[in-house]
């Protein structure tokens, strides 16, 4: 049985429940973040580019509902 309506449950709140962060690291993290020890974070180009990829990931995540995708016909 799920905690809420299958429509108001993304693809990010189960991914956040059983895997923890979306991001790649604890440095590109909204929920868990970390700061790197030896870490420039306003230079550093790695950083910069797995925000880029949280966010979208995130985004794609975060607008997918189970119910969406148990609707969604298979390819």
């Amino acid at each position: 049985a799920l905690a809420r309506a299958a429509d108001l449950i993304t693809f990010a709140d189960v991914i956040r429940a059983i895997d923890g962060p979306l991001a790649l690291t604890p440095c590109t993290s909204r929920t868990a973040y970390q700061r790197c020890e030896d870490c420039k974070e306003t230079s550093c180009a790695i950083r910069k580019t797995l925000v880029r990829v949280r966010d979208a990931s995130a985004g794609i995540l975060e607008s997918t509902t189970i119910a969406a995708a148990a609707e969604a016909p298979e390819a």
